[in-house]
């Protein structure tokens, strides 16, 4: 199914992952997926679903989509159900998530937790929507 819809909107599969777990928390094939768009091997994810991804259990599924639009990568949900979010809608939820995450978490953890919302920060302020690129 994912192959056909690669070809009906004109990409070519230049590589297929079947199970992104592999029973581990972070699976061997989604590290390996996540290399690969770092290394821009490919344009674009097809997905059955965006929240497939969920089953993973490593992360919200909205992770992978800000993940992969951050490397430039887009990920394409098949469901006729499901929306895109932007990228910037996505910085914005998980900074909320953490500021609200803050006042449960120990000294240690609001150290950590900080250092993510800073970088979240900076992301969010550095990121080119991809309209605006030149």
């Amino acid at each position: 199914m994912l192959r056909r819809a690669a070809s009906e909107i004109g990409y070519p599969v230049v590589y297929e992952e079947y199970d992104l777990q592999r029973g581990h928390q972070l699976g061997v094939g989604l590290q390996r997926l996540l290399l690969l768009a770092r290394e821009r091997a490919f344009r674009a994810v097809l997905v059955t679903s965006y929240s497939r991804l969920g089953w993973l259990g490593a992360a919200d599924p909205r992770f992978f989509h800000l993940v992969f639009a951050l490397l430039g990568v887009q990920l394409v949900s098949l469901s006729p159900m499901e929306e895109s979010v932007e990228p910037e809608e996505l910085l914005d939820d998980f900074l909320c998530l953490h500021q609200a995450l803050a006042e449960y978490l120990n000294v240690r953890g609001r150290k950590a937790n900080r250092k993510i919302m800073r970088a979240l920060e900076r992301i969010r302020k550095d990121y080119v929507r991809g309209e605006d690129a030149v």
